[in-house]
């Protein structure tokens, strides 16, 4: 998909998105440039992804994964971005359980006249579940641990 605005606007969307074995995967890229409070901004992001689903008798499985890297610049700042996320769900109606994990893992920095800022390995790391049952220790539980 093409967007275009003579003088302002020039973005180009492509996007595929099918399945691959027993996944379902996904590509897109964003290029192009665009125009804000009178600067040229340039744009170049790929993004990457897929889901895989697993259901049988009593359980359910569920993973899903995104990756975005590219470059956003203009004459007084650039962005780079690199970053991942992770999540993986398990459920079982025979145990009455949920359970998530989610990682993030993000290399991205911004620089410009204001010097540079960054995230150099930032990982992120959270898992949660849920027991459904008739008891005082049922409920939500989680933790979180990032570094």
């Amino acid at each position: 998909m093409d967007s275009v605005v003579n003088g302002s606007l020039n973005l180009r969307v492509q996007s595929q998105t099918g399945p691959n074995g027993d996944n379902t995967e996904w590509n897109r890229t964003i290029t192009g440039d665009t125009e804000y409070n009178g600067n040229s901004v340039t744009t170049n992001i790929s993004t990457y992804g897929f889901k895989h689903l697993e259901v049988g008798s009593g359980y359910a499985f569920g993973d899903f994964y995104d990756e975005y890297t590219g470059i956003i610049s203009s004459a007084t700042v650039t962005f780079n971005i690199n970053e991942r996320k992770t999540i993986h769900n398990a459920y079982s109606s025979n145990d009455a359980l949920y359970v998530q994990e989610r990682y993030i893992h993000n290399n991205s920095s911004a620089s410009g006249s204001f010097g540079t800022y960054s995230f150099q390995e930032i990982y992120c790391f959270y898992v949660g579940y849920m027991q459904f049952a008739d008891s005082a220790n049922a409920g939500y539980h989680s933790s979180a641990k990032c570094g």
